[in-house]
């Protein structure tokens, strides 16, 4: 048989499972949301440092000076604590804060550059040959009499972020830590208070089937428990009150087959004793207690007498005839055998009421 287990071992793990997808859900979407947030304001932050710096580029792009450009990165990268790069439209950097313009590639393969040239804000997050890091950049484009004479472009290491993020992350972590271990708590909390009742009205009722008709289920606070301890309650009150009808019944029926002269033998379909008062174990000289559930014939050695029995569950009428049984010298007995029913008219076995008319 497969092992069962029990409520709170089911309730138990479904609660704590919910509650922790929930934290895992929430706390994703709190580290992406944040990640998202501070990317924004950086990359808002190297827009507005790039429109600081475009009136002043404008100045030397026309006419060309990039010594200039060069020193102009240079020094406003000190204020803004952002790396700023000049390039003009054919892709050649003429000024960097951190490199020297000469030594630097062309930049037109870069996606940012792509798009600056292309008339619009420029935005993208990738490792940095130069400097060994990711980084972000926004490029700008810059236009005099609506000719394109170059592109800005500021740039910031998102590693910070990351930092942020990470720190962030811990902090998260380690609160929904705390919040599981709490929501484990009240998770079992909740699945005893479930479990509890149920485990009590199993018990209970292995009690009233164990026959202690007396005892009473205490009552739970939910309304749907409450109910059932009820319905347990008083079906055993109801049980017992039947039980005890049923005890007085039999005890009325023993007293009265126990004062009767005649002998009373009841028996099933296969003719095994179902009931035998005393006057009928005197009549065959048998034990009362032995007789339950042994066949007739093992009580009464009479071919008549089977014959009787026989005859009355066959044909399922009343027979009536005198049997003379040796034992101990011979008697005549008037055997009354009838069918046995049920209160549903479903018949059970034989009724044999035996008399003594020996004397007679």
């Amino acid at each position: 048989m497969k092992n069962k287990k029990r409520l709170i071992y089911q309730l138990f793990p479904s609660y704590l499972i919910i509650t922790l997808l929930s934290l895992f859900a929430v706390s994703w979407y709190m580290v992406s949301f944040t990640r998202e947030f501070y990317l924004d304001r950086t990359r808002v932050e190297l827009q507005l440092n790039g429109r600081m710096l475009e009136k002043q580029t404008f100045r030397l792009i026309d006419p060309l000076n990039e010594a200039a450009i060069d020193r102009l990165c240079k020094e406003s990268a000190g204020h803004i604590d952002t790396r700023v790069t000049v390039i003009l439209p054919d892709g050649r950097v003429v000024g960097d804060s951190e490199e020297m313009p000469a030594q630097m590639t062309s930049h037109l393969d870069r996606e940012e550059v792509r798009d600056a040239f292309q008339g619009r804000v420029g935005v993208s997050i990738r490792h940095s040959d130069t400097l060994k890091m990711d980084m972000m950049y926004v490029a700008l484009p810059l236009r005099t009499d609506n000719k394109l004479v170059g592109v800005m472009r500021t740039s910031l290491p998102v590693t910070a972020i990351d930092e942020r993020i990470g720190t962030l992350r811990t902090r998260i972590a380690i609160g929904a830590l705390l919040v599981a271990l709490l929501a484990s708590a009240i998770s079992w909390y909740v699945s005893r208070r479930i479990s509890r009742p149920i485990e009590n009205m199993r018990d209970g009722a292995r009690r009233f089937a164990q026959g202690e008709l007396t005892h009473r289920l205490p009552l739970p606070d939910t309304y749907e428990f409450s109910g059932l301890a009820e319905t347990l309650n008083r079906m055993a009150e109801q049980l017992q009150q039947r039980m005890e009808e049923i005890t007085r019944q039999r005890k009325n029926t023993e007293a009265v087959l126990s004062s009767m002269r005649e002998g009373v033998i009841a028996t099933d379909m296969e003719q095994r004793v179902i009931s035998i008062n005393p006057a009928a174990a005197r009549m065959f000289g048998v034990p009362m207690t032995a007789d339950e559930g042994r066949s007739v014939l093992e009580i009464i050695r009479n071919h008549d007498f089977q014959e009787l029995i026989d005859q009355c569950l066959s044909s399922g009428e009343s027979i009536e005839r005198d049997i003379a049984y040796h034992q101990g010298g011979e008697r005549i007995f008037s055997v009354h055998c009838t069918p046995l029913v049920d209160t549903l008219q479903k018949r059970l076995g034989a009724l044999v009421v035996i008399s003594d008319v020996t004397q007679l």
